[in-house]
C-alpha cells in the first residue's frame, strides 16, 4: 500500500482568519518573556515513519464520514458536498500553533489518541503527495498574512518557520487595509485555476491573521463514457427533470446490504469517482449518508466483484456552503472553540485566540470528459481578550451519493450527494 493519501479530484482553498481585538490594542510580551516554541520541528516531521498507516487511514475514514454524516443529517434533500481533506489541512495548520487540550482535541478529530507529531507528519506527507502527483493537473499552495496592526510583533517566529517548511506557507506581514481582502482573494483564485473566487467577503479591522491553502485539480476520465444522451433524473420529492445521462459498461461492481455502486477511474488510475446508490428507494442520499460510517465505507469498497455492469449517471454541477463550527464541536473539538479554554499561544504569545467560525464551501462539476471540484475552508480565530452471466445495472436516475478517492488507499477526499438537479 502506498504511504498515505494521494489526493484528489478538485480544487481546494482553505482560509484561516485570526481575529483580534480592536486596533491598536497590541499586547506585547514582557521583556523577560520568551515566545513559546512549538513542539514540532521540520526534521522531526520529515523523520517520522508512519508505521501505523492502517490505523491512520481507518481513522481518517472514520472522521470523513462522521463529518459527512453530521452535515447530511441536517441538510434535508439539498445537494451537499464536503472535502474532509480541506478541513483537515486547515485544522492541521492551526494545530501546529496549538497547545495542551486544544492541540489534543484538534488531533483527535482525525486520529483519536494519536501523537500530534504523527498527525502533522500525515498532513506533511499529504502535502508532498499532492505536489508530486502524476498524470493530472495538480498543485497545492499555502500562504499566511499577519496583520501587524493587531498582532504586532507577537507572531512566534518558530511557528512561521515550521509552517513555511512543512506546509510551504508563504509568510506575509502587512498592515491590513481595504485592499488586503482583494489581494488574498486574488491569490486564492490564482492557485485554484479560478474555481474559488471571492472567498473572503470582508475583513474586519480586528482581523489578526489569514492563512490560505489552495489546491487545484482537473482530471479527465481514464476511459470516456461510452454514451451520453437525454435522460430523466427523479429527485427525492418525485419531481423529474431532463438531464444529460452518461452510460458506460464496466467489470467492477460493488454491493453491500444497503447499497450498490461502481468506481470509475480518472486518467492515470490514481484517483476514482465512486457512486453509491442506496437500495432503499424511499430515502434521500442525505438520509443514507447520515447513517453511513467509515466502517460502512470500508465494507463497501471491499465488496468489489468482477461482474459486467451497465452504469448510468447524470452530468451534474452544483455549489454548497455551510458553517462547520457546530459539527466539529459535536465531533469532540470543544476546547478550540472555547474562549476560556482554547490555547493557540504557539501562534502568537501572549494570546487569547480561539476558533470562532469554520466556513466550508464546495463546488463540483461532473461531465462526459471528467471532473472538476473545489472546496474552501475558512477558519476565523478571534482574540478573546477583545472580544457476470447476467448484466447487472446501476441506474443513478434517483438520489445517490458519491466519493472521490485515492485508489491505493481508498481514502475519500470529497464526499457528496446528488438529491436534485433542478438548481
Amino acid at each position: 500500500m502506498k504511504s498515505l493519501l494521494k489526493v484528489m479530484t478538485g480544487a481546494m482553498a482553505t482560509v484561516l482568519l485570526a481575529t483580534g481585538c480592536a486596533v491598536p490594542a497590541v499586547k506585547a510580551p514582557a521583556e523577560d518573556e520568551e515566545p513559546k516554541e512549538i513542539p514540532f520541528k521540520y526534521e522531526d516531521v520529515a523523520g517520522t515513519e508512519l508505521t501505523n498507516e492502517d490505523y491512520l487511514i481507518s481513522e481518517y475514514n472514520r472522521y470523513a464520514f462522521e463529518l459527512m454524516s453530521n452535515v447530511a443529517s441536517g441538510a434535508g434533500a439539498e445537494n451537499v458536498m464536503v472535502s474532509p481533506t480541506s478541513v483537515m489541512m486547515a485544522m492541521d495548520v492551526v494545530a501546529a500553533g496549538a497547545n495542551g487540550s486544544t492541540l489534543e482535541q484538534l488531533t483527535d478529530l482525525f486520529a483519536e489518541g494519536e501523537d500530534p507529531l504523527v498527525q502533522q507528519a500525515f498532513a506533511a506527507n499529504l502535502m508532498d503527495r499532492i505536489n508530486n502527483s502524476q498524470d493530472v493537473e495538480f498543485a497545492c499552495a499555502n500562504a499566511i498574512w499577519n496583520n501587524t496592526l493587531v498582532l504586532g510583533d507577537r507572531m512566534n517566529s518558530s511557528y512561521i518557520d515550521y509552517v513555511s517548511e512543512v506546509f510551504r506557507a508563504e509568510a506575509r506581514e502587512e498592515a491590513f487595509d481595504d485592499e488586503t481582502k482583494d489581494r488574498i482573494n486574488e491569490w486564492i483564485s490564482d492557485n485554484t485555476d479560478g474555481m474559488i473566487e471571492d472567498m473572503i467577503k470582508s475583513l474586519p479591522s480586528s482581523t489578526a491573521m489569514v492563512v490560505a491553502n489552495a489546491i487545484a485539480f482537473d482530471a479527465e476520465w481514464d476511459a470516456a463514457f461510452n454514451e451520453s444522451y437525454p435522460g430523466v433524473f427523479t429527485d427525492y420529492s418525485g419531481e423529474s427533470i431532463e438531464v444529460t445521462m452518461l452510460e458506460d459498461r464496466m467489470q467492477s461492481y460493488y454491493e453491500t446490504e444497503d447499497a450498490i455502486g461502481f468506481a470509475k477511474l480518472y486518467e492515470g488510475g490514481e484517483y476514482a469517482f465512486v457512486a453509491i446508490l442506496p437500495k432503499d428507494t424511499e430515502i434521500s442520499a442525505n438520509e443514507f449518508l447520515a447513517g453511513f460510517t467509515g466502517s460502512d465505507f470500508e465494507e463497501f469498497m471491499n465488496s468489489e466483484t468482477e461482474e459486467q455492469v451497465t452504469v448510468r449517471m447524470p452530468e451534474f454541477e452544483y455549489d454548497y456552503s455551510l458553517q462547520l463550527k457546530p459539527v466539529l464541536i459535536d465531533m469532540g473539538a470543544e476546547v478550540p472553540f472555547d474562549p476560556d479554554e482554547a490555547d493557540f499561544s504557539r501562534i502568537a504569545d501572549p494570546s487569547d485566540l480561539y476558533i470562532d467560525q469554520v466556513i466550508h464551501n464546495t463546488h463540483i462539476s461532473v461531465t462526459e470528459e471528467g471532473t472538476r471540484a473545489a472546496a474552501a475552508t475558512a477558519i476565523v480565530l478571534t482574540d478573546g481578550a477583545c472580544m457476470i452471466e447476467q448484466t447487472k445495472e446501476i441506474n443513478c436516475d434517483r438520489p445517490f451519493a458519491y466519493v472521490i478517492i485515492e485508489t491505493s488507499t481508498n481514502m475519500p477526499v470529497f464526499v457528496g450527494t446528488v438529491n436534485n438537479l433542478s438548481e
